[in-house]
This record gives C-alpha cells, structure tokens and sequence, in this order.
C-alpha cells in the first residue's frame, strides 16, 4: 500500500472514535480530540513517499489526505496523476470521479484555477468539478459516488449552477442504489433546488425508509410540503423533525433555517437545548412571530420558507470576496446571498424599488427598497453594488456583491423620488440651505443606519390592504388585576355595513397580539364586534370601543390589526413599550396615563367613576382634556404632591402649562383624575406628563403625547 494511503488509513482510525460519538462528543470528548489533532498533525506535515500501487488508488489517497488536511497540494498531486488516466474515450469512470472531487476540495480552499489537462480554461475549479462528475455518469450511471457529490448544495452553491440539467443524471443513479441513504439526501436537496416539490417529497419519504437522518429528512419533506401549499403537514413535519435532531447534521440544518430571521438570544438558547427542549423552543419561536404578524404558525414558517427560495433564486451571491469598509455599518456573515437577500427573507418584497436615476457606482445604479405595511411601515433601506475583483476594468452589475449602506450622500440621486414615500427626505429637500442642509444629511445618515439596523434585527409578514381604515388603537396597562385596556376608534364613513338578521351592522374585527419583551409566550386575543348602522352618523363621527386583555405583569410591545366587512379594508398599530404594573413587586403599581374627552360616548368602568375613555389623542383647542392616572400600594395616609405639566414634544423643556397639588390616598390607592382646559395651549403636538412625590421613597411618572386641534 502507497505511503498516502497507509497516512489515510492512520488518519481515518484515529478520527473514527470522534465521528462514531456524534454532537454529543463535542462536549466530552476533549482527551479524544487532541490526540486526533495530533495524529492528524503528523500525517499532514509528513513527506509524500513515492507511490508503488495504481495511479487511481494513490489519487484517492491523496484527496482523502487533502480533504482531512486541507491541503491544496494534495489535491494537485491527485490530479496529476489521474491525468494519464483520463486520456482516450475509455477512461474509467472513476478517474473522473476523483477528479471531480479533488477540483471540489480546491474550490471549497478558495484556489484560483490553473490551467492544466482536461479542464476548461475560464472555468473555476467548482465548475470543472461539475464537468468531471458528468463525464462520470455519463461512463458509469450506476457510480453513485458521483451522483451524490454531482447533487451536493455547496458544490452547486460554488459552480453558480442550479443543477437542472443534471437532474436527470443523479435520477438514473439512483435506480442502481434505491437504499443509499447518501445519495438519496442529496436527490431530495436537489429536487427541491429545482422546485420539483412534489418529488422532493417522495424522496424524502424514500430517505426515511432508507434509515437516514431522520431530522434532516423530515426538514427536506417539511420543505416540499409548505412549497405545495400543504402548510398544515409541513409544519407538523418541521417539528416532529426538530424533534429528532440526534445527529449534527441535522441540528445544524435546523440551525440553518432559523438563522436568517433569529435574534443572538434565540440562536444561543438553540444552541443550549437538547432535542424535546428544541421542539419547545421551536413551537414558541413560531407561535410568537405568527401571532405579531396574525398568521396561523403554518402560514408564518410557510411564508419564511417561500422567501429563503426566493432568496436563493434571486439573489444569490457572485463572488465569495465579499468588501467591507467603514461606510457599510452592516456586516452579513453568510455567504449564500448578498444584503437584499438577508432582508427579503427578514421582511419580504418592498413595497415600492426606486432605482437612481443616473448609473452612478461604476455605471451601476443605487437601489432603495420601501416599506410601507405593518410593523415595517416607514422603512427604507438602499443597496449599493461592490465589485472585489479590483483588477478587472469590466463592471457587470448583475454579479455585483450589493451591500447594505446609509442613506445621505449615498442615495443623492435618490433623493427627489424619495421624498415622494418618505417624510425624512421631504424634509431634507424642503429644508436644503447650505449649512443647514448638511447637518439634515448628517440626521438623515443617523436615520438610515438606525433603519439599517431595524432592517437586519426584526422580521415581520405584514397584512397588505388596498384601503387603509384609518383606525386607531391605544393600549394602558393597568394594575388590580394586571390587565391590558385596549381603546380604539374608526372613522364611520371608512366602514361597510352588514345585514345580521335583517339590522344592518357594522362588523369590526379587532386582533390584538401582546408580546413581552423578554421573549416570554404572547397573549392574544381576536374578536369580532357589531356596531348598530342604522343609526343616523356624521362624516366626522367615529365608531368607539374598549377590550381588556389579561396579562402577566411586564412590558409588551401590542400590536393590533383591524378589518372590517370590506376585505381589502384595515389598519395596523403598533404600541411599544406598553408597561402592564403589579401591585406585589414591593413598590407603588403605576397605570398607564389615560386621556379622553367627554365628546366621545364611550364610558370605562374606572375607580372612582365611569372614565370617558379615548383612543385618538386629539382634542380641540375649545374643549377640556380628560385625564386619569391610577396608583396603588401607597403607604396609608400619606399625602403625595402631584405635579402635571404640559410641555410641545418637540421641546419637553418647554413648559406651556403646569398644575400642583397634594393629594391624599385612600386605602392605599390614588385617583388621581383631572379636567383640563386647552384655549391657552396652541394647535400642534404636546406631552402630558404627571409626576406623583411620595413623602417617602422614589418619585415616580408617566406621559402620553396628544395633540391640540384648531377650535
């Protein structure tokens, strides 16, 4: 046996204890591991011997040493000495196979291509890889070698080809092998590539039979599944295979998957839990971002599994260099897609593409994607083309690495067709004076970074409507039970009305999604309220009501969707952070600071009295301004200063208009609840701000901004 092979074989006993334990060896198996480091370590620094068995045994040795070693040289030597015996058309199907595979462990090094017997010149070495498998197959369809490294994702993802032409081939091979459970993971991964879901599927199925990785197997067949529209099945798929995640590879798919949209708190407690704490984790992991969106959890991973194919397809990366530099705050750490795939997948299609209007990077444009639905509403993230390859003068823009940058000076010829979506840029442009200009476009960077980073940080799968309701939601929390209020109103005239047993009505759906800030399960809740039509309305009128929500105490970011009977009708808000007190923390349990106005018809059932209860925060400069703030757990007896003062939002150091006073508790409890005049506060946007001073301990406060309307 050559020297290489008998390095090899040293090599392939000494690692085989670390393969055999599996992830769980990662942990416990250091001792184990160093000596392995060592063995490897000195067969990898040892001098090649000369060979003295058949070129294709030494080659499969070398590769073998190139592959463990990382070892480019390897890889050439094996090369080298296939290259007799690929000469003449009856080359053994096997001398191309390794070749393939060596040409494989030199793409996967990074190696430039060299010019050398049987490879294409222009081609890079993972595309002479695929060359070298197909010439294989086409010698030996039965080599199921070749078909299983011809239908490998990295192999493909380095060569830039989808592998459609070479379906075919890794089909017939299978025939010859039905039960390999190798090669019939790749078919599956490469059935999917190329959209055949529905074969994928059956693979997958033949997979499992076959005794393979049962997670990845389940992941690949929950794949299929969603992309036929079988969400339900795809989803219980997804999670049986979570489930059984026993093997690395397959938590490390899993892994994957989530990656693209998981915060780094996700990804460690992921990394934390054994498999019944993973389907845990991933039933909650879904069933929060399912519930801020309103999605069942079918259709939220269904959506995330739509746009990662998408991503791949669309906007897969050109080149492996990626550029960084001091103007791209955002830095992508994978190498499948460029920026604009990181946030389709995170956010899905923009709402409105705006490309600069001169091609102003190396002759190519500047591309902003908006958003404006949902949570992402007001969102603008803008991409810039970067070419790495410094030495060619030939620019194509379709395989430019496009990066995430600030907006400013970089989207200059952006500007005028922003400011038509976006009110920054109207700003700017409204505002432009030399030096004030500037210091815009320095706040207008500042905002585009922190868009950037909302952009790379959140996800979201927005209900998208061709009317807007132009509905309002308001969300106290409130102590004594620890409870969300949630306030809302719309516009009659935005409403459709109904005919429910023989009264016409106006149907509002209310879905309201509580999620906690620290990360804990959301609470939900989803109805449906007639209000009476018949009722004669004016076009300023607007129909009001109230829902509480029970919620464990803590902060929340609420969301809530409205619709109405018109189906592309509704609206979306956001609330963050909505603080829900408790009364047993040892402390005072503050509410929220409630506004109304004794306009509007609705009543909450407050201590103290029915609270005109408001949800639209604007009042007119003739009228009062309703205010209540509750506080319980106060010591007995004590009195408590009060001080409420109103000041512009733009200016809180501004003080318009203050009020004093020293308040009593009652059984612990204040009512503190006031009616405030507005004629000696101008129109504009104002904060309400009442602070209570306990003789004894802390000072605490709460705000809320409103608005002041002309008479």
């Amino acid at each position: 046996m050559s020297g290489p092979a008998v390095r090899a074989r040293i090599l392939r006993a000494a690692l085989s204890p670390l393969t055999a334990a599996g992830f769980a060896l990662v942990v416990f198996a250091e001792p184990l591991r160093a000596q392995a480091v060592d063995v490897t370590t000195a067969i990898c620094t040892a001098p090649p011997p000369d060979s003295s068995t058949s070129l294709l045994d030494v080659a499969r040795a070398e590769i073998e040493l190139g592959e463990v070693c990382h070892d480019a040289a390897a890889f050439d030597r094996a090369l080298s000495e296939l290259s007799p015996a690929q000469y003449g058309r009856s080359s053994p199907a096997e001398a191309w196979y390794l070749a393939g595979r060596a040409k494989f462990g030199l793409a996967q090094l990074g190696e430039t291509a060299r010019v050398r017997p049987h490879h294409i010149i222009g081609h890079s070495y993972a595309e002479g890889a695929v060359v070298a498998l197909r010439r294989a197959l086409e010698r030996d369809s039965s080599h199921v070698a070749a078909a299983a490294l011809l239908a490998n994702p990295e192999l493909r993802r380095l060569a830039r080809e989808s592998g459609g032409e070479d379906l075919a081939l890794v089909r017939q091979a299978i025939g010859f092998a039905p039960s390999d459970a190798a090669l019939l993971l790749r078919w599956t991964q490469l059935e999917l590539r190329q959209g055949e879901a529905d074969s994928a599927v059956a693979a997958s199925g033949r997979l499992l039979e076959a005794g393979g990785d049962s997670a990845l197997a389940l992941l690949l067949q929950a794949r299929g599944l969603l992309a036929l529209g079988r969400v339900a099945d795809g989803y219980d798929s997804w999670m049986l295979g979570l489930a059984r995640t026993r093997d690395f590879a397959g938590r490390a798919a899993y892994r994957e998957d989530v990656a693209w949209i998981a915060t780094d708190v996700e990804l460690a407690t992921f990394d934390s839990l054994g498999p019944m704490g993973l389907a845990d984790w991933g039933e909650a992991f879904w069933r929060r971002r399912a519930a801020s969106a309103f999605r069942s959890v079918a259709e939220r991973l269904a959506e995330h599994e739509r746009r990662i194919r998408f991503a791949l397809d669309e906007f897969a990366l050109r080149n492996d260099e990626r550029d960084y530099n001091k103007v791209m705050p955002y830095r992508s750490l994978q190498e499948t897609v460029d920026d604009r795939g990181v946030v389709y997948v995170r956010h899905g299609a923009p709402s409105v593409i705006l490309k600069s209007g001169r091609e102003v990077v190396d002759g190519c444009p500047i591309y902003s994607w908006l958003y404006d639905a949902g949570p992402d509403k007001g969102l603008s993230v803008h991409f810039r083309p970067w070419f790495t390859l410094l030495r060619s003068s030939i620019r194509f823009c379709a395989h430019a690495d496009f990066k995430l940058v600030p907006g400013g000076a970089w989207i200059d010829a952006n500007a005028v067709k922003l400011a038509q979506h976006d009110t920054v840029y109207a700003n700017w442009l409204a505002d432009w004076r030399p030096i004030h200009g500037r210091r815009r476009e320095r706040a207008i960077v500042q905002e585009s970074v922190d868009r950037l980073t909302l952009a790379v940080t959140t996800d979201a799968q927005p209900h998208h409507f061709t009317r807007d309701l132009d509905a309002r939601v308001r969300s106290y929390g409130v102590a004594l039970p620890s409870r969300l209020v949630v306030a809302y109103g719309v516009p009659s005239t935005a409403l459709t009305a109904v005919d429910v047993r023989g009264r016409q009505a106006f149907p509002v759906r209310l879905q309201i999604a509580a999620l906690p800030e620290d990360g804990g399960a959301p609470v939900t809740l989803d109805t449906t309220q007639f209000f009476d039509a018949s009722r004669q309305l004016r076009p300023d009128q607007w129909v009001v009501g109230y829902l509480e929500l029970e919620c464990p105490p803590g902060e929340y970011e609420v969301r809530a969707l409205m619709t109405s009977a018109d189906p592309e009708a509704g609206s979306f808000s956001l609330d963050v952070p909505v603080e829900v007190p408790s009364l047993w923390t040892g402390e005072a349990a503050v509410s929220a600071l409630m506004l109304g106005t004794l306009a509007t018809e609705l009543r909450w059932p407050a201590p103290g009295g029915a609270f005109p209860l408001g949800a639209l925060h604007a009042y007119r400069q003739s009228g009062n301004l309703e205010m209540l703030l509750l506080v319980d757990g106060l010591p007995l007896n004590r009195a408590v200063d009060v001080r409420i003062r109103i000041a512009p939002a733009s200016d809180p150091d501004d003080e318009v208009l203050e009020l004093r006073s020293t308040e009593q508790a009652s059984r612990a409890q204040l009512v503190l609840r006031r009616s405030i005049g507005l004629s000696r506060v101008d129109p504009g946007r104002y904060m309400l701000t009442a602070e209570i001073r306990p003789e004894e301990g802390e000072r605490f406060s709460r705000t809320q901004r409103f608005t002041v309307a002309e008479p």
